[in-house]
């Protein structure tokens, strides 16, 4: 319903490329980015950081308890994920995927941001429960020429998080 009112488009007949702020236009912008058209890395100065999130368990949770808990499951990764970096800065990349790229953001503030994300996924209460991996990089002026180079690091973290996350048991789950 959320969706119909914000998009004007049926959410479960439309693709779902982006939940932060339930504007399609804004893919058009990270696509933009990661092509290198709208923000160049290469700048001595720039400081840059990109968070690379991954929902756990959101096959189960389609499977188990049907598609309207997982895309349920995906506006609550959106949403907190938007009151932690920030909505402007949050995409939706992939079904269970979401990239975070924020500019004016060094090692420090990046990790700030990365402890909320978390505090917010600790302190969740309701009938889905939502985990993630996340991983995060930032640009280094030393030895970065391109977005893909910081992706890459922030994408392989991420991925090593999730491996120990599943080793654990842990995933999103219904209350």
């Amino acid at each position: 319903e959320e969706i119909e009112k914000k998009t004007g488009h049926n959410a479960y007949t439309t693709s779902m490329e982006i939940y932060t702020t339930l504007d399609t236009s804004i893919q058009d912008g990270i696509d933009k980015i990661m092509s290198g058209e709208t923000y160049t890395w290469q700048n001595p100065v720039v400081q840059a950081g990109v968070a690379v999130v991954d929902v756990n368990g959101l096959k189960f949770i389609n499977d188990t308890y049907g598609h309207n808990c997982g895309n349920t499951l995906i506006i609550t990764a959106a949403k907190l994920l938007s009151e932690a970096f920030g909505k402007e800065s949050v995409y939706r990349t992939g079904g269970d995927e979401f990239t975070v790229i924020l500019k004016n953001t060094g090692s420090q503030k990046i990790q700030k941001l990365q402890d909320e994300f978390t505090r917010l996924l600790d302190n969740q209460n309701g009938e889905i429960i939502l985990s993630a991996a996340i991983g995060t990089s930032v640009f280094d002026k030393n030895t970065d020429e391109s977005y893909d180079e910081v992706y890459k690091r922030a994408d392989e973290l991420m991925y090593t998080r999730k491996s120990r996350m599943k080793a654990n048991g842990e995933s999103s789950s219904m209350a």
